[in-house]
């Protein structure tokens, strides 16, 4: 994955894969993630913190996928980083399981409130 920065007038620069999370901030609010993303303002909550904190965890027992050719029939992989180079578009999942050909993200309990 390259990454061919964005110059911005405030003097950062934008990488050319927006994190999938943008895309959701953008939806919730597009002026939310003008300021997130590219005014870099970002205010950190206890909800964020917590957060961090968990993920921390999940990426210290980071599973990588296996070859390509040599899949088995199923997988629990953590950490997993996906993107798209069509889309430009990057994300980090904790959780994917993988039966046959199909790929899923895990959603813990805690993102589904």
């Amino acid at each position: 994955m390259s990454a061919l920065p964005l110059p911005l007038e405030n003097g950062r620069e934008l990488p050319d894969y927006l994190p999938a999370r943008m895309v959701n901030e953008f939806s919730y609010c597009p002026r939310l993630f003008f300021y997130e993303w590219v005014e870099g303002l970002f205010a950190e909550s206890t909800d964020t913190l917590e957060g961090a904190v968990q993920h921390q965890r999940v990426d210290e027992k980071a599973t990588p996928l296996p070859e390509p050719g040599k899949l088995p029939e199923s997988i629990h992989a953590r950490s997993i980083t996906l993107s798209s180079e069509r889309l430009r578009v990057i994300a980090k999942m904790d959780l994917v399981e993988a039966e046959g050909q199909t790929v899923t993200p895990v959603v813990s309990r805690a993102e589904q409130k």
